[in-house]
């Protein structure tokens, strides 16, 4: 619905969701692999993973009340993403506490290990070096990861909530009482509104 997404973002997936409510069946043949043929610079593969996937996902899912449990929102890679989250606070806390270091290193053997058959294809593919190497890389994919959660409940649970109306899966964007008072400071208003605009924000 370009209402919901006037930029490219996660419409397929909203489209499937619809589609299921109203009884459909969608047969997904995980054989089928393709490329999408574009140059992607860091920045942009970040500023796209949060902004035009993550936060708009993470709202699909809250509004519609699905519970998301294939493509990246397994268990395995939600215990990635709070590892990476320990992770990085080692790391920050490293000049002051010498068992960060060990964390640290524990973090990235878990992530490894819970990724180990993705790393075993990389190996395979391009050597063992390349794999390791993608491990910074992985790590700032599960960054992205939960950074779009946070900004996506700090937008739903302080702006505002986007509701489907309507019939044949109409869609529109609408504000809604969320009950929890008012927004304690008009900062934090502007910055969720700012939140919500990248997600829509075109290159």
């Amino acid at each position: 619905d370009p209402r919901l997404y006037p930029r490219p973002a996660i419409e397929d997936i909203e489209l499937g969701y619809r589609l299921t409510r109203t009884g459909h069946r969608i047969i997904l043949a995980r054989d089928v692999l393709a490329t999408h043929l574009k140059r992607w610079s860091l920045v942009e593969m970040v500023r796209t993973d949060i902004f035009r996937r993550g936060v708009p996902w993470m709202l699909l899912i809250k509004r519609s009340g699905t519970v998301e449990t294939d493509l990246n929102v397994k268990p395995t890679q939600q215990i990635c993403v709070a590892f990476t989250g320990l992770i990085l606070l080692a790391v920050v806390t490293l000049p002051w506490n010498s068992w960060a270091a060990v964390v640290a290193v524990l973090g990235s053997v878990v992530i490894v290990w819970l990724n180990r058959d993705f790393y075993r294809f990389l190996g395979r593919c391009r050597g063992p070096g390349f794999a390791l190497a993608a491990l910074p890389l992985h790590l700032v994919y599960f960054t992205c990861c939960g950074l779009s959660v946070l900004f996506a409940l700090f937008q739903w649970h302080i702006v505002n909530r986007v509701t489907f109306e309507g019939s044949a899966g109409a869609a529109c964007r609408k504000r809604v009482d969320q009950g929890a008072g008012p927004i304690p400071q008009p900062f934090l208003a502007r910055v969720a509104r700012r939140l919500a605009r990248w997600t829509t924000r075109s290159r």
